[in-house]
Parts: C-alpha cells; sequence; structure tokens
C-alpha cells in the first residue's frame, strides 16, 4: 500500500469547541480501493470550566458514489451510511462511549474513489447543550486521479524515452533507397 496524503486539521466552531482530525489515506493496487483512516482528537481544553465537552457525533462528507465499504467504529459507536449518500456518520450509542477531553478515536472506510477535499463535522455534548464542530478534511471525491502504479510509471517513462531518442537522433541505421 502507498501513503496518499495526510492532513492535520483542526476546526474551531461557533461555540469554543475544538477537535483535531487527522486524516490518513493508503491505496492498495490490488483491489484499487483507498483506505481512509480518520483519527479524531479531542483536546484536554475542551474540559475548561468544569464542563468537558463530550464527542458524540463524527461525519466526512464523500462524493456520492464514494462506494463506501469496510466501516470502521471505535467500541460503542455504529456507522451510518446509504449507498449513494453525501457523507458517512458515527453515533456513539451511550455516555460511556463519546470521546472526552485529552482522549481520541479512530474511524474509517475503503473506497475506490480517490481523496479530494472534503467537509468534517463534530458535535459534543456538555451541560449547556451540544457544540458543533466544522472543518475541512481529505475524503473520497469524484474526479480524483488515482495513485499510477509503478509498473506503469514505468513503462510510461521507457516510451517517452524511446520518443525522445527517435525524435533527437532519428533512425540511425536505416538506408532509404532513392532511384
Amino acid at each position: 500500500m502507498a501513503l496518499v496524503g495526510s492532513l492535520a486539521t483542526a476546526a474551531p466552531a461557533e461555540a469554543d469547541l475544538l477537535i483535531g482530525v487527522t486524516p490518513t489515506v493508503t491505496f492498495d493496487p490490488g483491489p484499487g480501493v483507498y483506505t481512509y483512516r480518520y483519527l479524531v482528537s479531542n483536546p484536554p481544553e475542551n474540559a475548561a470550566g468544569g464542563d468537558p465537552d463530550l464527542i458524540f457525533d463524527f461525519a466526512v462528507s464523500v462524493a456520492p458514489g464514494a462506494g463506501l465499504t469496510d466501516l470502521l467504529s471505535p467500541t460503542g459507536w455504529s456507522p451510518v451510511y446509504q449507498p449513494g449518500s453525501p457523507q458517512v456518520e458515527w453515533l456513539a450509542s451511550d455516555l460511556p462511549f463519546t470521546i472526552a477531553p485529552g482522549q481520541s478515536a479512530n474511524f474509517g472506510f475503503t473506497s475506490p474513489l480517490g481523496p479530494g477535499d472534503q467537509g468534517f463535522t463534530a458535535l459534543a455534548l456538555n451541560q449547556g447543550g451540544v457544540e458543533l464542530a466544522l472543518g475541512r478534511t481529505i475524503g473520497p471525491a469524484v474526479g480524483a486521479t488515482a495513485v499510477p502504479e509503478p509498473s506503469g510509471l514505468i513503462l510510461a517513462g521507457l516510451g517517452m524515452a524511446g520518443l525522445l531518442g527517435v525524435a533527437r537522433f532519428g533512425r540511425a541505421g536505416v538506408v532509404v533507397a532513392r532511384e
């Protein structure tokens, strides 16, 4: 598998909710799929004032034709995804499974679509209600180009070298007879 991209983002929200989303994308040329993983972190600052923000919902936008499979969820979380849907969402089943300040959790899936810019949302519960975080991450996108396999790159390179050689040196050893 080849590492395609990695990007770390933090999303300040309207109610001062800050989370970290660190995506990792790998490409497996065998089946031709991308594996997307998201490390969602709730920083200790979200416990300030004695009213901790407990993340109970995380969602990533995806292209409608993303064809997600192999959904990865932390213990106590359930994925929500329907083929053709523009997002995949995970929900904590109960308070003990939320992501508390200072903790993190892994989410993921596979898709035949390559990575592109996508949005994410997270919801956190505290004594004051629900807080929202919005941000940008990497997710399956229409029009994203696949990472070429190394053998394809080698063949393309050899073909280009051959064309450049013919253009530079002509056809050495070829004699054209004229009458």
